[in-house]
């Protein structure tokens, strides 16, 4: 079922039809915005106003070139693969605590789903290289890239195989945050490196099905895209001593995190960031597996 917003009091004007379910169209400020929505454009002419219990979904875009690319998008794929994103944008929102980039989502998903569903049809695997990264640190997002499979297979007819749940959570991940999907990337793969080191430091496999786990690799994500977006932290001396004093083997496991992220990345992480990283550790480490 496509969420239906209602635009009630607003007279938009059709610039130009894309097709039955998509117009471009004038709004009450004079922007040109894309509405979509099934039959919208039906026995519809430009410079006719546009019945707005017919509007599903209307993007304001940026620039001429964002039109002209969503414009060419929507003319090159059916209704369902719109009506399917649709779905799966509204179970995101529904199922992940996150402020989701609604309009960003929706663009660069039904472009990505459009694709996978061509490359399906034509036996043109695309393997995912971070789905078991993705699956272990955004397991929430999987999920929802999980259920994805079956709203498109719904919809569609069409089963997309698991690697493709991996990358429908990419984009979910991506637009919640305010990273690039390129720091979404390389914040994966560090995280990676970080649980080998603190395993090899503790000569043992952390558990991820532990709440403690979870909340650290939390803790993680927003620590690494904080150094990648070069965001300046507060320095609080005082935690990070207590920690310190009374997590000794946590701290050298937390400065051998710190001593690669300088040589690899050339991060510098602060005492305050150090001593939540001590702290996290040791709760983690002392509930491993419970």
């Amino acid at each position: 079922m496509i969420r239906v917003k209602k635009y009630w009091g607003m007279f938009m004007i059709i610039v130009r039809i894309m097709n039955n379910n998509a117009v471009v169209a004038l709004d009450n400020n004079e922007n040109e915005v894309v509405l979509l929505g099934k039959g919208i454009a039906f026995q519809k002419k430009p410079k006719q106003h546009v019945n707005p219990d017919k509007v599903e979904k209307k993007f304001v875009l940026q620039s001429s070139n964002e039109l002209h690319y969503l414009e060419e998008l929507i003319r090159s794929i059916p209704l369902s693969y719109i009506t399917v994103t649709n779905e799966i944008v509204q179970k995101a929102q529904e199922l992940l605590e996150a402020d989701i980039k609604e309009d960003s989502l929706f663009i660069t998903l039904v472009d990505h789903i459009a694709f996978a569903i061509e490359r399906k049809k034509s036996d043109d695997y695309l393997k995912n290289p971070l789905l078991i990264e993705i699956q272990k640190f955004y397991s929430n997002e999987y999920k929802v890239g999980s259920i994805a499979l079956d709203i498109i297979e719904k919809h569609t007819g069409v089963r997309l195989d698991e690697d493709e749940a991996g990358y429908i959570a990419f984009n979910i991940i991506n637009a919640t945050l305010k990273a690039g999907s390129s720091d979404v990337k390389e914040v994966t793969v560090v995280i990676k490196h970080l649980i080998s080191i603190i395993e090899s430091h503790y000569q043992l496999e952390l558990k991820i099905n532990s709440v403690y786990y979870i909340r650290f690799i939390t803790h993680l994500k927003y620590f690494l895209y904080r150094l990648f977006s070069n965001e300046e932290n507060s320095n609080d001396e005082y935690l990070y001593k207590v920690a310190k004093k009374k997590f000794q083997n946590e701290y050298d496991c937390a400065k051998k995190i710190a001593t690669f992220l300088k040589e690899k990345y050339n991060f510098s992480v602060s005492n305050e960031e150090l001593g939540y990283l001590m702290i996290h550790i040791n709760s983690m480490i002392l509930h491993n597996g419970k």
